[in-house]
């Protein structure tokens, strides 16, 4: 019996003793069989009316659950990382954008002193708060 129960060795100590859940000594042994008969016809009841399958799609709900935390977090640290290459992007691009307005006004300028001389041509930004980006027009 001892190695079939384990907790025997380890609570082997309480038994007997008053106060503890193993005093028997206030506990009929008739009265206890037919409580854990009861108890027994009720678990056999519960089991008939518990539907084992919601256990299972519990555990496989928790744990695809589990994975979909593990994915958002990924995504989360992708997203990071995207926003800022997005941003580095950007400024490069506004800075491409800076060097061809200069290149092109080096060239309409060269272009139209050829062709009325004496004269300037360039292009300025009619919007500044659009830093470069759109509004681009011919000024004389």
């Amino acid at each position: 019996m001892l190695e079939e129960h384990n907790w025997i060795q380890s609570d082997k100590e309480y038994f007997g003793k008053p106060d503890t859940m193993y005093c028997f000594k206030k506990v009929d042994p008739t009265t206890m069989h037919g409580t854990l008969d009861d108890m027994k016809a009720e678990a056999e009841d519960l089991k008939r009316k518990v539907n084992f399958k919601v256990d299972l799609m519990f555990e496989k709900t928790e744990k695809w659950h589990k994975e979909l935390l593990k994915k958002r977090e990924i995504t989360s640290g992708n997203k990071t990382s995207l926003e800022e290459a997005i941003k580095i992007l950007d400024k490069e691009k506004n800075n491409d954008v800076m060097k061809t307005v200069k290149e092109v006004n080096r060239h309409f300028n060269g272009i139209f002193s050829v062709l009325l001389p004496g004269c300037e041509a360039r292009l300025e930004n009619v919007f500044s708060n659009m830093k470069g980006k759109e509004g681009e027009e011919v000024a004389e």
